[in-house]
């Protein structure tokens, strides 16, 4: 396992390496541009080379110096890395200096000290190099803060070294700077590494342990137990390792290894604790129902327990409080039946006379109408009586159609010697509907309306078709008429009063009302209720309900409120 994560960082830290020598790379190709620069001229003035090798007896003018700074400036800025790049007058002893880091300049008072800088850089035989770790004493306010200088000679010839030095430039930059691909990664490195120069002089490490040491001093000691990788830049001439120590993933390993003991231990404390809340917990819940039920022993049923929770215990607490709830409404229901049951005794004892009496009257009612020879009379009040007679008989909510549609002949022959035959009534049958089931009374108020509000108004010519058909697995009742009709605004309203609660007082739909709202109580969403019409040319109300026989329906009906 260790092996394979020293492996695996080896890996990463041999990309890290990789990135700091491209990078170092780079900032050396940039500080020779701009050493390149420092020769460039223009059509409309010339190199700083060529200002500072004019004739040291001529000063420079205002605007060449100020143009010197603006240059160096433009050049710092333009660079981040850079802190400071100094251009050497030999020839003036003269320093131009910008720094991209506030309140910092150079002594410019001790030109003796300028002097022996000039001097040093003068004598090196090399045309660059690089001067590692130092702390430049020539720079105010004075610091610890190391740098490292890259410098070259200046020549009026770039292309030509014939030993004339007229100046020189020194661009400084802190050792950090070739960290900067390690600080940018978001992945920590466990090893360190070293930038050295060619004389072995550690010019950074990531770490910050080395920075201006021999590698001498410390190589042979921490490369005896860790993981070495060198490379070496053919550009620059400088010297990148990386020391990996492996003691450092048996630490790592052993403080995992801690933390892992440390959460198993913490888990397990919780663990025990949690059992020990929800044990007690759950107790306290059990003793409460357990207490609860002996109230409701003693009669009280309206007792309940609040539910706090979704688990077995809450389940047992919303299933007690159910069934206290239903011990109450199956008292209440049973306590509520009997006084019904006595007072619908009462009824059917007092309905056993009712219905007898009212037979007689109206018999002896027709009997005096003959008397008389009043036949139209007669037939009326015989009319009546079968229709009284069929309303006793039919006792149930739901009766079949050839029972239904009796009744309606009958009601229709009523009213037909009522409005003196000014209207003609045809029935349109299927007789497959016959012997289904539909609610009792339920076609009356459409014929009714049929007659009154269309028929009526019109002295002769009326005509009504009553139609029973099956419509696949639907039965449909339709009641059209050639009566005065109804506009849209007025089959908005009555659509409108159908669905509303309460009483209402216009009789046009009352009985629609009442069909609805049945309708509605027996069949739910089962049913339809459809008016058409157009003012003047008559009405068509259409019901739709399940195609079932009498048994069937009475079954579904009582299925829904059982």
């Amino acid at each position: 396992m260790v092996n394979k994560l020293i492996e695996s960082e080896a890996k990463y830290e041999n990309e890290m390496l990789d990135k700091t020598k491209s990078y170092t790379e780079s900032i050396f190709n940039d500080m020779n541009s701009i050493f390149i620069q420092l020769y460039t001229s223009n059509y409309y003035s010339n190199s700083l080379v060529d200002l500072i090798s004019q004739s040291s007896n001529t000063a420079l003018s205002v605007i060449e110096e100020r143009r010197i700074n603006d240059s160096l400036q433009t050049i710092a800025r333009s660079h981040s890395f850079i802190t400071d790049i100094l251009l050497l007058d030999y020839g003036r002893e003269k320093v131009y200096f910008y720094s991209n880091e506030r309140d910092r300049d150079i002594t410019i008072d001790d030109r003796s000290f300028i002097g022996s800088l000039m001097d040093s850089l003068k004598t090196r035989k090399t045309i660059k190099g690089i001067l590692p770790n130092h702390a430049p004493l020539y720079i105010v306010p004075s610091s610890d803060d190391q740098v490292i200088s890259v410098f070259i000679n200046l020549y009026k010839d770039k292309y030509v070294n014939d030993g004339s030095k007229i100046g020189g430039a020194i661009i400084n930059f802190k050792p950090v700077v070739f960290n900067t691909p390690v600080a940018k990664s978001s992945q920590k490195i466990k090893g360190n590494i070293l930038v050295v120069d060619e004389s072995d002089i550690v010019l950074s490490d990531t770490n910050n342990e080395h920075t201006g040491q021999h590698l001498s001093s410390f190589v042979a000691d921490e490369s005896r137990n860790a993981v070495v990788h060198k490379v070496v830049s053919q550009e620059t001439g400088l010297t990148f390792i990386d020391m990996m120590n492996k003691n450092v993933f048996y630490g790592d390993i052993h403080d995992v290894q801690k933390k892992v003991l440390n959460i198993i231990f913490i888990c397990l404390a919780a663990l025990i604790l949690l059992s020990l809340a929800a044990t007690k917990m759950f107790t306290r819940r059990i003793k409460l129902l357990i207490k609860q039920m002996k109230v409701v022993e003693k009669g009280k049923f309206d007792t309940q327990i609040q539910v706090r929770s979704n688990d077995e215990i809450g389940f047992l607490e919303a299933s007690f409080n159910n069934m206290c709830r239903k011990l109450e409404n199956n008292i209440k229901t049973i306590y509520t039946a009997q006084i019904r049951g006595k007072n619908a005794e009462l009824k059917a004892l007092q309905s056993q006379i009712n219905p007898h009496f009212m037979f007689n009257t109206l018999e002896s009612i027709r009997m005096m109408a003959l008397m008389n020879k009043d036949q139209q009379a007669a037939g009326m009040i015989h009319i009546l009586g079968n229709m009284f007679r069929w309303n006793i008989r039919m006792k149930d909510l739901i009766v079949n159609v050839s029972d239904e549609l009796e009744y309606i002949r009958a009601y229709v022959d009523l009213q037909m010697i009522r409005y003196k035959h000014k209207f003609s009534v045809r029935y349109e049958v299927e007789n497959s509907t016959l012997r289904l089931g539909i609610p009792k009374l339920i076609i009356q108020p459409l014929v009714e309306n049929a007659i009154h509000h269309g028929l009526g108004s019109r002295s002769e010519n009326g005509s009504m078709i009553v139609t029973l058909s099956l419509d696949h697995d639907m039965l449909s009742v339709q009641i059209m008429d050639n009566g005065e009709g109804l506009t849209n605004e007025q089959i908005a309203t009555i659509h409108k009063k159908i669905s509303e609660d309460g009483a209402d007082s216009d009789l046009y739909s009352i009985g629609l009302k009442n069909v609805g709202q049945r309708l509605l109580l027996m069949f739910d969403r089962m049913h339809e209720l459809n008016i058409s019409s157009k003012a003047g040319s008559g009405t068509v109300v259409n019901i739709k309900i399940p195609a079932l026989t009498k048994e069937a329906m009475i079954e579904y009906v009582q299925s829904r409120y059982s």
